[in-house]
């Protein structure tokens, strides 16, 4: 009796080249490299295949996919028209806000970019132009072809509500992202280190890892910083992941608070290196306006640490079910400081979260094994 032959899986990820995004894309891959690749062919639509490290995955590269929108809006709209047909594909996931033009059995978008639902200012006008331009860009983007799919998929529940208003859309799956973190290898590892440079650590770390965008507000917590020292402490530092020289917002940064001896400027720093301060860090900072998940706060959790979050609902559904975390009001220096003294005395109060074991319905899922058996449930007929 013959082999049934094996359907194939498309993911497309050609403009996911940093951060977060370039995170998730890995991860999927690496699921589907490990669990899936014995029954799928896997087939990855990436920038470099240099960015993965996976065993069974076909990669095809589009280097020049970044260059200009027209390039990308081409093989989004057009090439994969082409492509689709001579892959025939069972699953289609277009992880990159697009809904491109494809011929599948099972269609389905990851929407990540949550700027359309961002009140921009004259500051961000200033600053990001570009920002504000893909706030109104991008309501017409995801409009285009958004029906066609058969599965739109969101991070959070209040993406989710949005996305039903603007767009008419109900076959929206809310996945909440997973994250694979050994603490305690990494701790151990910190604590060697620390010994063997013959010193106990002097100075409390606060750590607030991201890029530098506008809505990412780091101005919150400098200023909550340059109010500390006022008050007399100097025994800690606040790490970022910045060097000042990135774009034009971390250059106005920079310019303001280079000076600040306790602000301590890391640059875009490896996923590994993140990991590696998050076993040093004593307390994670995340003060950021817009986000669709918020990937550190999954992150720094594991390490069962205080955490000061923007009081925002996507801080609130990040963070669901952990024990110390702090909500402040994302515009409020002086209350991020309060918090941040508190923390460096140990007697910072923690705000309740909803607990995490609510009943979730059959579009609300956690982690790549939970998505892939949603998606694929339609034509396979049970689970993956």
């Amino acid at each position: 009796m013959s082999k049934k032959p094996k359907q194939t899986i498309v993911v497309s990820g050609i403009n996911m080249v940093e951060g977060g995004i370039l995170s998730i894309l890995s991860d999927c891959l690496a699921y589907l490299d490990t669990y899936l690749h014995q029954d799928y062919n896997i087939v990855a639509l990436v920038h470099k295949k240099s960015f993965f490290q996976t065993k069974h995955v076909t990669y095809i590269e589009y280097e020049d996919a970044k260059s200009s929108w027209f390039r990308r809006i081409w093989y989004e709209y057009f090439y994969f028209k082409k492509l689709s047909r001579e892959l025939s594909p069972l699953l289609w996931l277009s992880l990159h806000d697009m809904s491109p033009n494809i011929d599948a059995k099972i269609k389905a978008v990851y929407c990540h970019n949550s700027t359309p639902f961002y009140s921009t200012t004259l500051e961000t006008l200033k600053m990001e132009p570009k920002l504000v331009a893909f706030s109104a860009f991008y309501k017409y983007l995801y409009r285009i072809n958004i029906k066609k799919n058969d599965y739109i998929i969101v991070q959070q529940k209040w993406l989710r509500e949005e996305f039903k208003k603007l767009f008419n859309v109900d076959n929206i799956i809310v996945s909440h992202p997973t994250v694979n973190v050994q603490p305690g290898s990494a701790i151990l590892n910190h604590s060697k280190k620390l010994l063997a440079q013959n010193g106990l650590k002097q100075n409390f770390i606060f750590f607030y890892p991201s890029f530098p965008r506008v809505f990412k507000n780091f101005e919150v917590a400098f200023e909550a910083s340059k109010l500390l020292q006022q008050r007399g402490y100097h025994n800690f530092k606040l790490i970022v992941t910045l060097a000042g020289n990135e774009n034009k917002y971390a250059a106005h940064l920079y310019r303001l608070y280079k000076n600040d001896p306790l602000i301590e400027w890391k640059g875009l720093l490896p996923r590994n290196e993140v990991f590696d301060i998050y076993a040093e860090a004593d307390c994670l900072l995340f003060p950021s306006k817009l986000e669709t998940w918020g990937l550190p706060i999954t992150e720094f959790r594991e390490y069962n640490k205080p955490m000061l979050l923007a009081n925002l609902p996507y801080a609130k559904e990040t963070a669901e079910g952990y024990s110390k975390a702090k909500f402040v009001e994302p515009d409020n220096p002086p209350k991020l400081a309060d918090a941040m003294e508190a923390a460096l005395n140990n007697c910072l109060v923690f705000d309740k979260t909803e607990c995490e074991n609510q009943p979730r319905t059959k579009l609300e899922v956690v982690g790549w094994k939970e998505l892939f058996s949603v998606l694929l449930y339609k034509n396979e007929g049970q689970h993956v």
